[in-house]
């Protein structure tokens, strides 16, 4: 059936590290999952509408505390990582990841406008046979130095049976997808 070919296919594409996967949002989160993709040997490309980040990566430089200049020159070094504001590379992914801010408002309130501008320009390239995931968090500060988070972990797909949500990343670490 079209819903297990879709499954196989994408499935022999992990397993032999032949998907294209993308990274919308290459900031404290999004450009250390990019990094371990490719170190995974996942051809990755980053989404990011801040051409500063876009040109850092591209020269191989990081404009993350958590991440060495030397990681990100690894991996644009080895053809694996690259980065982009043009959208339209999506259209040629097999695995998006989103991975967009969520600031707060003058009121306080979450901006999920982020999140809404790029959710449509990922909307213009799906295509079946794609999985989206995107994880959401938000925190608040708390009386007596604690921080109060939620976070939600989504997918979409087209002509699957099933996705996994496998690229959790903790700011402040480094954890490796799952291969």
């Amino acid at each position: 059936t079209v819903l297990r070919g879709a499954t196989v296919d994408l499935a022999q594409k992990i397993h032999e590290r032949q998907a294209k996967v993308a990274v919308v949002g290459i900031g404290y989160v999004g450009l250390p999952l990019s990094i371990e993709i490719a170190r995974a040997g996942f051809t990755t490309v980053g989404v990011d509408v801040d051409k500063t980040k876009v040109a850092a990566v591209l020269k191989g430089k990081s404009f993350i505390g958590d991440v060495k200049d030397s990681d990100v020159a690894e991996v644009t070094k080895s053809g694996k990582f690259a980065a982009t504001t043009d959208f339209k590379v999506l259209a040629s992914c097999d695995i998006v990841n989103i991975c967009v801010p969520t600031p707060f408002t003058a009121s306080k309130d979450p901006d999920v406008s982020f999140i809404e501008d790029s959710g449509r320009q990922v909307a213009k390239h799906f295509k079946p046979g794609q999985v989206y995931q995107w994880n959401l968090n938000i925190q608040r500060a708390l009386p007596g130095n604690m921080v109060f988070e939620i976070g939600y972990v989504g997918s979409k797909s087209s002509n699957f049976d099933r996705t996994t949500e496998l690229n959790m990343y903790i700011p402040g670490t480094l954890i490796r997808p799952t291969p």
